[in-house]
């Protein structure tokens, strides 16, 4: 049977950029989470984010997710058993009428928002994000963890 993990608080957690990768006109990148301590915790498996950018304005592009919570174990894990924090956007490359009139300067965090307060993950100076606001991109988000 599972041991039941508490909640993340943001003391709780570090995370580090992995990559960013693409394929068939779709952006993603990844962000691995571990426990800042030595007891593991729990986040949702689809967390309500906002992406900081370099006015430190909070940026939604990702629309909550209706189903109810389920919670994914971080633990201090290595290679592919370890949590991840994943981003996937379209980024509309095989649409030839698509055309976007704004894009928001480029993003320097995304914001999970955790019952205990925002846990901030910082994206590398060399590789900053940008969205396009118009028409506002929608992002999906979701972690991951293997069984144990």
């Amino acid at each position: 049977m599972p041991v039941a993990l508490s909640p993340c608080r943001p003391q709780d957690l570090t995370g580090s950029f992995e990559h960013w990768g693409a394929a068939a006109g779709s952006y993603g990148g990844s962000f691995r989470l571990a426990p800042a301590g030595r007891d593991p915790c729990a986040v949702p498996e689809h967390p309500v984010v906002r992406f900081v950018d370099q006015r430190g304005d909070r940026l939604s592009f990702v629309d909550e997710w209706p189903d109810p919570v389920r919670w994914v174990p971080v633990r201090i894990a290595a290679g592919k058993d370890a949590t991840f924090f994943t981003l996937l956007w379209s980024g509309h490359g095989g649409e030839p009428s698509y055309s976007c009139a704004r894009r928001t300067t480029p993003l320097l965090a995304v914001e999970i928002a955790l019952p205990a307060g925002p846990f901030l993950l910082d994206f590398p100076a060399d590789a900053r994000p940008v969205l396009c606001a118009e028409p506002v991109e929608r992002v999906f988000v979701q972690v991951v963890a293997r069984g144990p």
